[in-house]
């Protein structure tokens, strides 16, 4: 999608991520983010929904705590996007990411605290596609594996201005996932 180029997150509802936000791209909406219902959650099979849960989870009580519902990045049109679903942490939160057909490509997880350092995304082989950094001010960049940038998100008055530096493979869908996980999870300031 063209408009994933460069465009802008704009959180809505206060407080978000159980509200909405709008991404902009050229003076236009082209994306809306909401909170959708998801039961399917508790017949995929693990790791993206319950069953076949691991024992851990299992025994914490992931079974009953897990939200039945994700948030779903649609474009203009209506279509879907991007979906995330948050799991509940066990050691770490994970987001896990789906693309526009719901089938898993990945999942960010991270640190307990702090901006955007430590976060990474990784792919369904567990290998990490990209990591978050801070860079100077407000801005945080998405680098790869092999230190080649793949974007970055700058925080300004009107919301998180995100920008995409590469054509890999799925790295823009990354990317939109990355920023709004930075925002779900509070870790991004804008000045």
């Amino acid at each position: 999608m063209d408009e994933l180029t460069y465009y802008t997150v704009i959180p809505c509802a206060p407080p978000w991520p159980r509200g909405e936000a709008r991404i902009h791209s050229g003076g236009r909406e082209v994306a809306a983010v909401r909170s959708e219902p998801w039961p399917d959650v508790l017949t995929r099979p693990w790791p993206d929904g319950l069953k076949g849960l691991p024992w851990l989870p299992w025994l914490l009580g992931h079974k009953h705590r897990t939200a039945q519902s994700r948030f779903v990045v649609r474009g203009a049109d209506g279509r879907p996007i991007l979906r995330l679903h948050e799991r509940e942490p066990i050691f770490r939160p994970t987001v896990g990411v789906f693309d526009a057909e719901d089938v898993r490509v990945g999942y960010c997880g991270g640190a307990f605290k702090g901006g955007g350092d430590g976060i990474a995304v990784r792919d369904t082989a567990h290998r990490i596609v990209g990591a978050l950094a801070k860079a100077d001010g407000s801005s945080i960049r998405f680098i790869a594996a092999d230190k080649e940038l793949l974007g970055e998100i700058t925080g300004t008055p009107a919301g998180y201005a995100v920008t995409a530096a590469s054509d890999r493979p799925n790295a823009r869908l990354f990317l939109l996932a990355a920023t709004l996980v930075l925002i779900a999870w509070g870790r991004l300031s804008r000045p």
